[in-house]
């Protein structure tokens, strides 16, 4: 069982206190670094409650693609992005393949901006 509130929580928690009550009270020409680190809670923020899914979702349509299985760990994960990299630079992907890989980057790139800024998702 976890304590109350859990990291999430806790974060935006410290993002509201940041905004409303030091924010006011830094000088005029350190509100921007403020700011900023308001603004990175808050996608940090988002990341927590996202968890690694989106992360593990995209990895497994790759290895899908491949016909592989998905990456269990870190380093397998790493192989694989450097694989999908390698391959998208040398149009490696062969064209009965190549709508599915646009769809999976597609949302992989959806899913990116839905963290770092879902406001730009919005107008869709």
């Amino acid at each position: 069982m976890r304590d109350r509130p859990d990291r999430d929580a806790l974060l935006a928690i410290a993002r509201a206190t940041l905004i409303k009550d030091v924010l006011p009270q830094i000088a005029s020409e350190q509100r921007m670094p403020a700011l900023m680190v308001a603004r990175a809670m808050e996608i940090v923020g988002r990341e927590i409650v996202a968890g690694e899914e989106a992360g593990l979702v995209f990895a497994a349509g790759v290895a899908a693609l491949y016909e592989e299985p998905s990456p269990r760990n870190g380093a397998a994960f790493d192989a694989l992005m450097r694989r999908l990299a390698a391959d998208l630079r040398a149009d490696a992907f062969a064209l009965d393949r190549r709508p599915a890989m646009h769809a999976l980057l597609l949302a992989e790139a959806r899913a990116r901006v839905a963290l770092g800024n879902p406001r730009y998702l919005d107008g869709e």
